[in-house]
């Protein structure tokens, strides 16, 4: 079922688009919405669509006379819940809009859209159709790859950058095994990062992913998930709802994985309800515990500006609120409202008839055809008083992205590590030396121990052998030296202590010697007679010369 809401008729919204008539103005300008209208998620046309019909009415009012802007809702029944049955049904709601329910075949058309539609079939049409796309909220690839326009995706924060972003966190600490958690149960941003990671993965050497999917709201404990991780690495990607990381922080301390060891990173996308409260403090029993596991967790997230947290945004935002309550009767708070994405959605009308002006004046008074005027969005940045907005070379809004470390004093404080550079390609650039204050084990972590995760591989058998062989070699250095030395000392003892000079008593009293012979001795000294008989004795037996006297 398609609910088709027509804003610009007057006799429909009244006051809320005071839209001139074709006769006075040049242009006119149809924009679709197609989407999902029930706010289970943050690109939902009642979060956006406000957004978007506060900005038709002061484009309308800003350019009076030259453009003529209207909207046409093309969203699915409010009791659709599901975001993919959504992108099913896109392409022929489109296709209904584009061939039935235009006013003006001749109107310059618009896709503007928060997301859940099927990218690339809907770049097919308006390529053929030659006509704009925007996508607010909701930023993934087109697979079409023939001639069409360009399509501009203003999103807060783009998917495939948010992807790069993890993948050079990864790089940077040479992070290779890494283990994967995606809960289908948190918002959809979980499952479309996993799915960018994987996408990254392919075909590359730099890292290796363990992905596990998990439905959160059936999961008692993370028992099974932390014996797998401890198998398999060190460091985890954790895409969840921020309840559920700091359920998953608590049950890794009790099992004593967060003593610096192991490495967590997780994501916020924005500070909005949905996304849940990334913090250890929760004012319950568990906030010691999750305080301390907390120093293990890393959050990848824009680099915040002060922009739409100004008391002006913050108006704007709550006019939003009061245009769903009138117009669709629908209700939510400020908590509820995801601030960052609306008021991209209104900027993002307001850059588009920015650029239709800057072309209608220099165009001779007409419009040249979507494909330039897409073009005319590249490598520029816009501002309002509510953001900022820098359209790279593909079409893309590029937002500088931020790593920080989860604080322990202040819930919400956190120290950033590292922020993207625009000015070096948005590279990341070290802003804090995580080594100064990283707890436990040297900074970064090893993603694998040297030894292996199960102590098998080849490093761990080498170094087995070696912590086995290396006691029985120091003791035999050092054995090896102790028993020549002591060798030595008792030979050297023993020849002191023999009586190697006493010798055979013939030595010195021959058979045949005489008395003369015995008296001729006796007149020399000891050492001499020593001497002599020992010639006297070598005379004796290997016939020497005759002694001398």
């Amino acid at each position: 079922m398609v609910v088709i809401l027509l804003l610009w008729d007057p006799a429909l919204w009244g006051s809320f688009f005071p839209t001139p008539t074709a006769s006075n103005c040049l242009i006119q300008i149809e924009i679709a919405c197609p989407g999902q209208l029930y706010p289970s998620i943050a690109g939902a046309l009642a979060f956006s669509g406000p957004a978007y019909e506060a900005a038709v009415v002061e484009a309308n009012r800003r350019y009076r006379g030259i453009f003529n802007f209207s909207l046409t809702y093309l969203a699915s029944d409010l009791n659709m819940r599901d975001c993919n049955v959504m992108k099913d049904m896109s392409s022929q709601f489109v296709a209904n809009w584009y061939y039935k329910q235009r006013s003006d075949p001749k109107s310059l058309g618009i896709i503007l859209t928060p997301g859940c539609l099927d990218v690339s079939s809907i770049h097919q049409l308006v390529g053929n159709w030659n006509i704009l796309y925007f996508s607010t909220v909701g930023q993934e690839k087109s697979n079409y790859v023939l001639p069409a326009p360009l399509l501009i995706g203003s999103s807060y924060i783009g998917l495939p950058f948010l992807g790069l972003a993890f993948a050079r966190l990864l790089r940077r600490y040479n992070w290779r095994n890494v283990y994967m958690i995606v809960d289908d149960d948190s918002p959809p941003m979980s499952r479309s990062i996993a799915l960018e990671l994987t996408k990254l993965q392919v075909g590359s050497s730099a890292f290796t992913l363990f992905p596990r999917a998990i439905r959160s709201k059936t999961v008692k404990t993370y028992d099974w998930y932390l014996d797998d991780f401890h198998n398999r690495s060190r460091v985890m990607i954790f895409l969840a709802h921020g309840t559920q990381v700091r359920k998953f922080m608590i049950e890794a301390s009790l099992r004593n994985m967060t003593n610096g060891e192991y490495a967590y990173i997780c994501l916020e996308p924005s500070p909005y309800k949905l996304y849940g409260n990334l913090s250890w403090r929760y004012d319950d029993s568990n906030d010691s515990v999750a305080r301390e596991a907390f120093r293990s967790v890393f959050i990848v997230h824009p680099n915040y500006t002060l922009q739409a947290d100004s008391p002006e945004a913050a108006e704007l935002a709550a006019g939003f609120r009061l245009r769903a309550k009138q117009n669709w009767n629908l209700s939510y708070t400020e908590d509820d409202q995801p601030r960052y994405e609306v008021l991209t959605g209104y900027s993002t009308v307001a850059m588009f008839a920015q650029v239709l002006n800057e072309t209608f004046g220099t165009n001779g008074g007409g419009l040249p055809d979507a494909t330039q005027i897409s073009r005319r969005f590249l490598n520029r940045t816009f501002r309002d008083n509510y953001t900022n907005m820098f359209i790279d070379e593909t079409g893309l809004r590029r937002l500088n992205l931020a790593v920080s470390q989860a604080g322990q004093n202040e819930p919400n404080y956190r120290q950033t590590i590292l922020v993207e550079s625009q000015a070096r390609n948005f590279e990341f650039l070290a802003v804090h030396d995580v080594a100064r204050t990283w707890h436990g084990t040297p900074w970064p972590p090893r993603d694998e121990p040297f030894c292996g995760l199960r102590e098998r591989n080849a490093n761990c058998a080498q170094s087995r052998l070696v912590d086995l062989l290396a006691p029985f070699v120091v003791v035999c250095l050092l054995a090896v030296p102790s028993a020549v030395f002591w060798t030595r000392k008792a030979m050297a003892s023993m020849h002191r202590r023999s009586i190697w000079w006493n010798l055979d008593p013939e030595l010195y009293w021959p058979a045949n010697a005489t008395a003369s012979d015995l008296v001729q001795f006796s007149h020399y000294n000891c050492a001499s007679a020593t001497t002599r008989l020992s010639r006297y004795y070598l005379r004796q037996y290997w016939d020497l010369p005759p002694l001398l006297h």
